[in-house]
């Protein structure tokens, strides 16, 4: 802010991307007031607010649980002919669940679909998420009609709607049509078209088509997303199959797709060991989270689960990556007073963290 000021001063004229990036700066510390004026101060400059400037606001607004505000700036956003995005609806339709509003839920979808809007997978785990079960596959042969029609301009009249049809094995057929047909087509919306239906295998139990699904999508070089992942996980585990559900962690970070909070809570509920911790804790350092990884650190303390020599070296490299070089040195001390020995790689890991943050003297007292 007080760059922003000086901008003005010396009479430099913002930007839209300025004022978008302070907006979010004070939305994501929950000032919303001040985002508030920020984005009045741009109208005023006669800078329109683009779909960035209102998705930024609703998005805010619906995670800290402001929906009415959000609609309000959603329909200030129409009225501006501002056509909002698939992630607008998204965050709206995803707070009105939460407030148990249906019936605007229903009117959000139709509103989305009427305006042509292609619905991606993250609408669609949100729409599934809130469905009763059983709904799953009926549910992602309708968002794949869309994404063909809508996003490929594929002609569906001689398809019957989903709801139409008697047994799931014709949907599956129906499915099955539809992927091949927008793989042709665009292979950047067949990569949005198979998370659904994978995600929607994964939580109707039919583990075995899913895990054909994802072969599929590795046949033309698409990878799961996040979410995609995460039900999978789900469904691993609870066919018991712990071994494979660790395994599919590994092969996901090797992707570059980091385990976020919903990973954690679905292992965590089934009690993980320490090398789940650890792989995912060394993921989390790697990727710059260290907050989450330290979250998780503390979790796996709570849980009763002890760390070995092994997870406290990762845990120390993490702080020591992300110029946490005090935290770091606490721990290395904390394990030292628990009788755990240090490899030659504790010591490294932590010397690292040290010289990094130029505490050279107190590097040299370690290394002798």
């Amino acid at each position: 802010m007080m760059v922003f000021l000086r901008m003005l001063k010396l009479g430099c004229e913002p930007d839209k991307y300025t004022y978008n990036t302070l907006i979010n700066g004070f939305l994501n510390l929950g000032v919303f007031d001040k985002g508030w004026v920020l984005h009045q101060q741009m109208v005023e400059f006669g800078l329109e607010p683009d779909v960035v400037s209102y998705q930024l606001m609703i998005g805010k607004y619906c995670k800290h649980h402001k929906a009415d505000c959000a609609l309000v700036l959603f329909n200030n956003m129409i009225q501006s002919n501002v056509a909002p995005s698939v992630h607008s609806y998204t965050a709206l339709i995803s707070a009105l669940y939460k407030e148990n509003r249906l019936a605007e839920v229903d009117d959000l979808c139709n509103k989305m679909l009427d305006n042509g809007l292609v619905p991606d997978h993250v609408m669609f785990f949100t729409l599934i998420s809130n469905h009763p079960r059983g709904s799953e596959i009926s549910l992602a042969c309708t968002f794949l009609q869309e994404i063909a029609k809508k996003g490929c301009g594929i002609d569906l009249s001689y398809i019957p709607s989903p709801t139409s049809r008697k047994v799931t094995t014709d949907l599956i057929l129906d499915i099955d049509h539809l992927l091949r047909e927008i793989v042709a087509r665009s292979l950047p919306l067949a990569n949005v078209a198979f998370n659904i239906y994978m995600i929607a295998l994964c939580l109707g139990g039919k583990l075995v088509s899913a895990q054909h699904c994802m072969d599929k999508m590795a046949s033309f070089s698409l990878q799961p997303s996040l979410s995609a992942y995460n039900s999978m996980i789900k469904c691993l585990y609870q066919k018991g199959l712990l071994e494979d559900a660790e395994s599919l962690v590994e092969v996901m970070q090797d992707q570059g797709q980091v385990p976020n909070q919903a990973t954690f809570l679905i292992m965590s509920g089934l009690k993980p060991s320490v090398a789940i911790y650890d792989s995912i804790i060394g993921c989390l350092g790697r990727k710059k989270t260290i907050n989450e990884a330290l979250e998780l650190f503390r979790r796996m303390l709570e849980a009763g689960i002890y760390p070995e020599e092994t997870m406290f070296v990762t845990m120390i490299n993490a702080l020591s990556r992300n110029g946490r070089a005090i935290q770091a040195h606490e721990l290395f001390d904390k394990m030292l007073e628990d009788g755990v020995q240090p490899s030659h790689y504790a010591y490294t890991a932590l010397i690292n963290g040290l010289v990094m943050k130029t505490m050279i003297e107190k590097g040299c007292v370690y290394l002798d």
